[in-house]
């Protein structure tokens, strides 16, 4: 692949990964003040329930990626087969529904958990474009019908809860949101199909959609776990904060990370594909991984720093809590940059039980953790995201090395001179907060304190991470060869 399709891609696929990842969080921050922290952990559960059912599609997307061959025959097959895995999928939530309302002494999630069976549906059956649009980088359809389709939810969401403010908005939103976009790609694009469909093709791939599925899957429960576990603990009013503090800290991930992880994964799947060396996949992940770190580390360090004088200024106080939670899991950052960018090589080289063992690692532990922290009230979840955040640091590393083919020392040395960057650029923050009282918390005292901060890390990276640097910057502005 040419560096310049690889630098058209990540503005595209920024865009895309913008409107999955981040109009999500924007909708839940929008509509969370409106409909009251109660009603937000009630949105949460039922939005809980639904993503642990939806997400396995997206390994089936992941699997479509990295396949060496997909004929329209196998594409047919793959329609549906997931066409059907998404209705059953539907039935089996519309029919849980009143077991989940009866676990939570909640009735109105027997109301709209059915409503959220669409979404479910209109996932699977934009899965087969999911797996084409990012094998064939067509992230800029991706990035049209997400953002139409994310826009078209938030408006759709914030009509509903002006007339009727209650958890049903975070549903309406979802539904549209998914189904519109979905709609959207059919129009856009119509996937080569076969006139029969390829069994053998499915039946061979059927190890690797499963393991991948499974991987997506157990991932969406380490994360959705929190609500679920926390819900039981501690009652929704608990999950409503720590929703809003968990899509607080999402946002960062949405502007940086997951767009440019997109990238990558396809990047390295086409290399994967044109040669048998997966030696030549360490070069461009180590690069990219170098990079993210160097960007996103600042961002996680900085904006979390910044959370609870944001959310004061800007919530009512009701929520001001949800900032404090925030920037504590904002620490996450160092191993949300890891996990991610790791999931584009043990995918490229068809690393899907490794993919699965780490992701089965996080569920396990996110469990056990959110389980003892929520013994010490809602500042022990937020602290046990962490915990768990950086023993899935450690444990990716070791995966990395047997699977990936990469040194643990590499990683380390690629890893150091971000984070060391970044420490410097939050106690700046910080001091400039401490030194330059500008009345008690405005909006003034915070740009200036994080504008401050973002100078410090900008002109000691000059000097230590040169080389994160010169890549960024061919990686945006020159489009230089990344492989």
């Amino acid at each position: 692949m040419t560096g310049s399709r690889f630098g058209r891609s990540v503005p595209w696929s920024m865009m895309a990964s913008f409107f999955e990842r981040f109009a999500p969080a924007l909708a839940t921050l929008l509509l969370a003040p409106i409909i009251g922290v109660e009603q937000t952990g009630i949105a949460a559960i039922s939005l809980a329930a639904i993503f642990i059912l939806a997400i396995p599609f997206k390994g089936v997307a992941d699997v479509l990626t990295g396949a060496r061959t997909l004929t329209s025959e196998a594409s047919l097959a793959v329609l549906i087969a997931i066409t059907a895995a998404g209705t059953l999928a539907s039935a089996a939530l519309m029919i849980g529904a009143p077991l989940v309302a009866d676990l939570y002494n909640q009735p109105e999630l027997a109301r709209i958990l059915p409503v959220h069976a669409i979404a479910i549906f209109a996932v699977a059956t934009g899965t087969l474009h999911d797996g084409l649009f990012q094998r064939e980088f067509r992230f800029s359809l991706q990035a049209k019908r997400k953002g139409v389709g994310g826009c078209l939810g938030i408006l759709a969401g914030l009509v509903y809860a002006w007339f009727r403010p209650d958890a049903m908005a975070l549903a309406v939103y979802h539904v549209t949101a998914t189904v519109s976009s979905t709609l959207l790609c059919w129009a856009m694009f119509r996937p080569e199909l076969g006139r029969q469909a390829d069994w053998s093709w499915l039946r061979s791939h059927a190890a690797s959609f499963a393991f991948q599925s499974a991987s997506q899957s157990i991932g969406q429960i380490t994360i959705r776990s929190i609500d679920l576990i926390t819900g039981l603990i501690l009652g929704l009013y608990a999950v409503g904060l720590i929703r809003v503090a968990m899509q607080l800290y999402n946002l960062i991930s949405a502007i940086l990370v997951t767009p440019l992880a997109n990238v990558l994964t396809s990047h390295l799947a086409q290399l994967a594909r044109s040669s048998s060396d997966h030696g030549r996949l360490q070069a461009p992940f180590l690069s990219l991984y170098r990079v993210l770190s160097f960007m996103a580390l600042p961002l996680y360090g900085l904006i979390g720093a910044a959370l609870p004088m944001a959310v004061s200024l800007a919530m009512s106080p009701e929520w001001e809590t949800a900032g404090h939670l925030g920037a504590i899991v904002s620490a996450n950052g160092l191993s949300a940059v890891l996990i991610m960018t790791s999931n584009s090589i043990l995918i490229a080289r068809g690393q899907y039980g490794a993919n699965l063992a780490i992701n089965a690692f996080q569920a396990i532990l996110s469990i056990i953790a959110t389980i003892v922290g929520a013994q010490f009230a809602i500042w022990g979840v937020a602290v046990s995201v962490v915990v768990r955040a950086y023993v899935s640091f450690l444990f990716v590393l070791l995966i990395l090395h047997r699977y990936g083919g990469i040194r643990i020392r590499t990683i380390l040395a690629n890893t150091v001179p971000a984070l060391f960057c970044t420490g410097i650029a939050v106690g700046v923050y910080y001091l400039i907060q401490s030194l330059w009282r500008l009345g008690g918390g405005t909006i003034t005292e915070l740009i200036v304190s994080l504008m401050c901060g973002a100078i410090s890390y900008a002109a000691i990276s000059a000097i230590v991470q040169r080389a994160a640097v010169a890549t960024a910057l061919s990686l945006f502005f020159r489009s230089a060869d990344q492989g």
